[in-house]
């Protein structure tokens, strides 16, 4: 029997001289002109392959200008998280250079596999495609299209080229969908750091004001932002490791610390983002000792933080913010583009922004035995998770109404 990777790689290969013809096409999308070129399918199923790939991937990703399609970010996935033979990156090339990339992996979640970006069920952060333009963006989607298989694209940007090719490939019949909307802070940079801050309301500048003066009564503080060399990037790992480990995330098990798989993707990335010099680490130290702590690069003249973490047992001086503040100001004195806050739109960060990016993550079932087996599995954790939220809510209800005890 034909293996799972054989199998993707034999369907992907029979679509590459794929034609189709479009309906209903969106404003600004133009169907394929018709083309003498010979576009060339490549399937991707070992790591030490995709490293191969480096150089001709970077030159393609960087003009989307993000950390979150780099080689690098998708090596260390590859590497971290994806079991033998279940790598599945498809290249798409054109007079023997890469016209479009997807950096897919095979999951297998309740006995269905399910085609997903690398690292996307563990990062949750944006993701999405590399293409030269837009028809090689739609030539890439009609091979992931023709290989029937469960899909997740997580975490594409809603006004991106991306998404709307997904759109429009999803008009094709015997395919359901589930759209998920998250949204992600950042700033963008056009002022100097003084009209910024001054910009905070003053109710949050107080607060900033009363933590930091809550910080001064333990010690010195000092804030810290490096640039590591690679000699010292596994200890100042091991440090954010520790400081986010003192945390809520290690009781409920989501620490870096705690999930083995998570912990070598930010080894293997750090490594190879200080050799490129673009790892940041971040920390707040009170007579020395570091409080909290961020990971984070600053690529394509933009801040991007990637983890935070502060010892609970400040919490009463919240570190976070501050630490965070700090780093803010470093993104404008540094004169950078934006601070982008990554992860999802929390309350506590719109001390310093309303700006948020949104994303969609689409979830597509072919009309298949393992589309419809996935399609009842999600139907089910959705009905599951509303019944619970739901006694959660009348638990609530009935404990806010119970007659206090005399």
């Amino acid at each position: 029997m034909r293996s799972t990777a054989e199998e993707t790689h034999r369907r992907a290969k029979g679509v590459q001289h794929s034609q189709s013809s479009v309906s209903e096409t969106p404003k600004g999308f133009h169907p394929f002109a018709k083309s003498n070129k010979e576009w060339i399918v490549e399937v991707v199923s070992e790591t030490k392959e995709f490293v191969l790939l480096a150089d001709e991937w970077n030159m393609l990703a960087q003009k989307f200008q993000s950390p979150l399609l780099s080689h690098e970010w998708f090596a260390a996935c590859a590497e971290a998280f994806c079991p033998p033979a279940k790598l599945s990156v498809i290249v798409l090339r054109v007079d023997n250079k890469i016209a479009a990339g997807a950096p897919l992996a095979l999951v297998k979640t309740d006995g269905v596999e399910r085609l997903e970006f690398l690292g996307s069920s563990l990062l949750l952060e944006p993701s999405g495609f590399i293409y030269r333009d837009e028809e090689s963006l739609r030539r890439l989607l009609e091979v992931i299209s023709a290989l029937r298989k469960p899909t997740i694209f997580g975490r594409l940007a809603l006004d991106a080229l991306d998404s709307l090719a997904v759109e429009q490939r999803l008009r094709f019949p015997r395919v359901f969908v589930f759209k998920e909307l998250s949204r992600a802070p950042s700033i963008t940079i056009a002022s100097s750091w003084d009209e910024f801050e001054n910009g905070i309301s003053a109710s949050r500048r107080s607060s900033l004001r009363r933590a930091r003066r809550h910080a001064e009564k333990l010690g010195t503080i000092e804030y810290q932002i490096i640039a590591p060399e690679i000699n010292d990037v596994n200890s100042q790992l091991e440090e954010i490791f520790r400081i986010e480990a003192a945390s809520w995330k290690e009781r409920n098990g989501t620490s870096m610390r705690s999930i083995q798989e998570l912990k070598r993707f930010f080894l293997l990335y750090a490594r190879t983002a200080a050799c490129k010099g673009i790892l940041r680490t971040c920390y707040m130290r009170i007579n020395g000792k570091a409080i909290a702590a961020q990971l984070a690069a600053e690529y394509a003249g933009r801040f991007w933080t990637f983890k935070i973490g502060y010892n609970e047992a400040f919490a009463h001086c919240s570190p976070g913010t501050l630490l965070m503040h700090e780093a803010i100001r470093y993104a404008f004195n540094h004169r950078l583009k934006s601070f982008e806050f990554l992860g999802n739109d929390e309350p506590w960060i719109h001390v310093w922004t309303e700006n948020v990016s949104q994303y969609f993550t689409y979830r597509i079932y072919p009309w298949t035995i393992d589309g419809l087996r996935a399609l009842g599995q999600d139907i089910t954790l959705r009905l599951l998770r509303k019944f619970k939220a739901r006694r959660k809510r009348i638990h609530a209800r009935k404990a806010t109404h119970r007659p206090l005890n005399k």
